[in-house]
């Protein structure tokens, strides 16, 4: 499986295969700089199963990361657009679809959807800087 990325500007693909993300620049207190826009993509797995994780906030603990999906590409959502309006809870170690059922994102398996994700910052991060999150796409596949 791989994830591709998308410019949430005109939906144009950026990248086939992405192993990062970068939401820019973040003022405390504000949105992220940057909609990120990623689909899931099988290579030849027939999935079964199919979801999405925030798996490490990294100590973020006022920040919250805002999530929408949709199998239509669209163009014009923004950091802050009031579609993003699932937001991710943190579900540290996981390692299988069943792990924190609760905290994932179901993703249709024959045609998985495109995902915007923002993140806004609290006025009283006290963990503020250059942060490693980690979102975990995991599936299950014959």
């Amino acid at each position: 499986m791989k994830v591709s990325r998308y410019n949430p500007a005109d939906m144009s693909l950026i990248s086939e295969s992405v192993t990062g993300i970068d939401f820019g620049n973040v003022v405390l207190g504000n949105f992220c700089a940057n909609t990120v826009v990623l689909k899931p993509v099988a290579d030849f797995e027939d999935l079964l199963l199919l979801g999405l994780y925030l798996e490490d906030r990294a100590q973020l603990d006022h920040t919250r990361f805002g999530l929408y999906k949709s199998q239509t590409p669209s163009t014009g959502i923004v950091p802050g657009d009031s579609r993003l309006n699932t937001f991710l809870m943190e579900a540290p170690g996981v390692s299988d679809y069943s792990m924190y059922s609760d905290y994932r994102i179901a993703y249709n398996t024959t045609n998985p959807e495109y995902t915007w994700l923002d993140a806004k910052t609290g006025t009283t991060e006290t963990n503020f800087g250059n942060k490693s999150i980690n979102l975990r796409f995991v599936f299950e596949y014959n």
